[in-house]
């Protein structure tokens, strides 16, 4: 008897395993850390800040709250195995976040608030922020790696494709007779 040969998408199959779990760990974890930790400081501190900050501070620390939002609802699409939803909540999420920092550092830098903070935080304001706030670029990575590596799985595409021949097959199916009887 002449061994099975495995095929070459199943041979390194116990590696992608092991690399997924890592990197889903990695997501969790930099998920904790970054928006959900780092940045929501940053946010907490333009809203308690909101009244010397002006009140386009106060809607900044709120929008931010939300895309961190979208972004921890993007992670769990993406554990729920809806990779599509789990790549567009990320983008949708993380852009805005860019903007709103964006914003934020150029109302700092033109109201010359860089030297108050660098005096009492011994770093200016756009370092503080980014700071707080380019670590979300981690976890949006690591979810757009991992929910596009499975979305383009050969597992995956095979899914979708049956999926779609049944879905024909049930179009293309003959239409029971509306007489009720059997026509010859």
């Amino acid at each position: 008897m002449k061994p099975q040969s495995k095929s070459p998408e199943k041979s390194h199959q116990p590696l992608w395993h092991t690399l997924r779990i890592v990197g889903n760990i990695l997501l969790i974890a930099t998920l904790i850390v970054f928006p959900l930790f780092l940045s929501s400081l940053v946010a907490a501190g333009w809203l308690i800040n909101a009244e010397s900050y002006g009140a386009p501070f106060f809607a900044y620390g709120v929008w931010l709250l939300i895309f961190e939002g979208v972004l921890l609802v993007a992670v769990i699409f993406y554990f729920c195995k809806l990779d599509m939803a789990a790549i567009v909540g990320a983008v949708i999420s993380y852009l805005p976040m860019l903007w709103i920092t964006m914003k934020a550092v150029s109302i700092a830098e033109e109201n010359g608030w860089a030297g108050q903070t660098e005096e009492s935080f011994g770093r200016n304001a756009f370092t503080v922020w980014r700071d707080g706030l380019i670590g979300n670029a981690i976890p949006v990575a690591l979810l757009l790696l991992l929910a596009v590596t499975r979305y383009l799985s050969y597992d995956a595409v095979v899914k979708r494709q049956q999926k779609k021949d049944r879905k024909k097959e049930e179009e293309n199916r003959k239409a029971p007779s509306i007489l009720g009887g059997e026509t010859k």
